[in-house]
């Protein structure tokens, strides 16, 4: 989601570099984007070691000025350890005072990807460049090549997957918690559906997930063991090779998680599984997908566990689940990206996708 804003800012600061700080485990997310000229992979554990260290190999790179898109004291005083002393960002976590160009953090329910625009925006009036029109921006695809594609082919067919039959891919967990993931008996329950229902004749559905949740997937999948149409590959690919095999899926399902804003990124048809959070701050940004979401007295809430029955995710039943992805289907078709449509975000913004 902050594709959009990196994108913005080479396209009205051409003759700059840009340069992308990042977590080692998200990096792989930012390969073969034209805009940026060098990924820097951070520590995955931020820390007082981490932080010194860290900051020695930035500043290694001269850098004078930052955006931060990220909201944390931390990141602001590592970017100044580091001797980048302009630094735009959100005043917000107490970091005000480091910063060089803000506004106050905003508190309503703007979407990530216009929260990242709005940052870009803020720099760019910090150097006197005229306002743009954000929907010209909006591309916030990720970059996948036919040789990734490929290779990632010639894994699947060692996992006994037949990557020239329709592919549904489901991320059933969610790295922030439970409490954003639907219940794993109903995904159970939506496999069955969906393979044998005989309206999605050859499909394979591919489970995904961190080498962490493999145990919580495994749950998922137990009943359909032997059968060549489900794949619990959880924990088996990098991130990289999970996003190469979203690349190839015909749909995808999933909660309010990474990876299912990975295939809305790459305009999958997505069915999108929304409970304690708001839809409107992460929702699919393509028209090809559906948002599924009821509200409920408890939320929205930012528990990682749920401590009552998990009312806004029961409230989702399979067979809604199951309509909204046939609505999409059928599989045969390509996915429409916005490119192809021609249709404009702002359109699309408006339209009920719940």
């Amino acid at each position: 989601m902050s594709l959009p804003a990196i994108r913005a800012l080479k396209k009205k600061f051409p003759a700059n570099d840009i340069y992308i700080a990042t977590k080692q485990y998200l990096s792989d997310i930012y390969l073969n984007i034209d805009e940026i000229k060098e990924i820097i992979p951070l520590e995955n554990q931020s820390n007082l070691k981490t932080l010194f260290k860290t900051a020695s190999k930035l500043r290694t790179f001269g850098f004078k000025e930052g955006i931060l898109l990220t909201n944390s004291f931390h990141s602001a005083f590592l970017f100044r350890l580091a001797g980048i002393s302009f630094l735009t960002g959100y005043d917000k976590d107490l970091r005000g005072f480091l910063l060089r160009t803000k506004k106050p953090f905003p508190r309503d329910n703007r979407h990530y990807i216009d929260f990242y625009m709005d940052i870009a925006a803020m720099y760019c009036d910090a150097k006197g460049i005229e306002k743009w029109n954000k929907t010209d921006y909006y591309s916030n695809h990720p970059v996948i090549t036919e040789e990734e594609k490929n290779r990632i082919e010639n894994l699947l067919v060692s996992f006994g997957i037949d990557s020239k039959k329709p592919l549904i891919g489901i991320s059933p967990t969610a790295a922030y918690g439970t409490a954003k993931a639907w219940l794993p008996e109903r995904f159970s329950s939506l496999i069955e559906k969906i393979i044998t229902s005989g309206q999605l004749p050859g499909v394979q559905v591919l489970l995904l997930g961190s080498a962490g949740e493999r145990e919580r997937i495994s749950k998922i999948s137990e009943p359909f063991e032997g059968k060549k149409q489900v794949f619990n590959l959880a924990g088996l690919m990098t991130l990289r090779q999970s996003m190469c095999t979203i690349s190839i899926c015909s749909a995808f399902i999933g909660n309010d998680s990474g990876l299912m804003h990975i295939a809305s990124g790459m305009a999958k048809p997505v069915v999108a599984l929304f409970g304690p959070t708001p839809p409107e701050k992460s929702k699919p940004f393509h028209q090809d997908s559906r948002v599924l979401h009821h509200k409920v007295n408890c939320a929205p809430c930012k528990d990682r566990d749920c401590h009552l029955d998990h009312a806004c995710m029961k409230a989702i039943s399979v067979d809604e689940v199951f309509d909204a992805l046939l609505s999409m289907l059928p599989i045969s078709a390509p996915p429409l990206s916005l490119q192809q449509t021609g249709e404009s975000i702002e359109s699309i913004d408006k339209r009920d996708l719940s």
